[in-house]
């Protein structure tokens, strides 16, 4: 599956990447809340793991014409790709784009800046093909993501929504940094059983949870049903359909069938 991606990569971006190497892909609208920036802050540490061969980094995306902030981070990250080893950045995120994409990942980065991720549905069908999602807490890595479980979550001492923007871009790049580095890398490269129950993992819980099924009862129960059933007939109250939101395994506890 990194074989399809990265024959992509040679003939669109002419880089050459290497299927052993840990491939890291950020890949959505670039919007300045998603913060694609937010891993290139240390250049100088980032680069250590690139020139080790420690990492691959894609990045991926569009942004809309009216957004000067999103058009202006996709030119500069485009332009530092230019002088990075293993970074890459493909122009675009059709559903053939991002069908290999989510094949040929190993992680998969979403870094918002909380409150504002609405959901990041990316992420789960990333790990439903097995890539494991390193994400700030928030949107729907609240209910899916448990870290060191099923991938990897940005959280840490003090982590408060208030504090000012400036500061919290620099803890939130140490804790993604300081993730990749001390927990990604040795068990990509070491603990090879430890990474594979990592992944399969993932793509329980996310298939678990994450489905058609539930989005389907949830709309039923919260939204058609009061509706449907917001009146009294002559003979009394309309007969109502019952369905239960839990679904048969939640996330956590399918998450811990070995």
């Amino acid at each position: 599956m990194k074989v399809e991606l990265f024959k992509y990569i040679a003939d669109h971006a002419g880089k050459r990447f290497d299927p052993d190497v840990l491939t890291i892909t950020w890949a959505r609208r670039f919007a300045d809340y998603k913060r694609a920036w937010l891993i290139l802050m240390d250049k100088d540490r980032l680069n250590k793991l690139l020139e080790a061969n420690k990492i691959q980094l894609i990045f991926a995306g569009k942004f809309h014409p009216d957004d000067v902030m999103g058009r202006e981070m996709f030119n500069k990250i485009l332009h530092r790709s230019h002088t990075l080893k293993n970074v890459v950045v493909l122009p675009g995120y059709e559903l053939s784009l991002s069908a290999r994409l989510k094949r040929g990942s190993d992680i998969w980065l979403n870094t918002p800046l909380r409150p504002f991720e609405a959901s990041g549905t990316s992420g789960m069908s990333a790990n439903m093909n097995g890539a494991l999602h390193l994400s700030i807490f928030d949107g729907w890595t609240v209910e899916g993501t448990f870290d060191g479980i099923n991938g990897y979550t940005v959280e840490y001492e003090g982590l408060d929504d208030e504090m000012p923007w400036e500061e919290r871009h620099w803890k939130d790049h140490e804790c993604v940094m300081s993730k990749i580095e001390n927990e990604i890398i040795p068990t990509y490269y070491e603990n090879k059983e430890e990474w594979a129950r990592l992944v399969r993992q993932a793509m329980r819980t996310s298939a678990a949870y994450f489905n058609s099924d539930r989005m389907v009862i949830e709309y039923y129960n919260r939204l058609y049903n009061p509706i449907a059933h917001s009146d009294v007939s002559a003979e009394g109250e309309k007969p109502q359909m019952n369905i239960d939101e839990k679904p048969s395994f939640d996330a956590w506890t399918f998450s811990n069938i070995k």
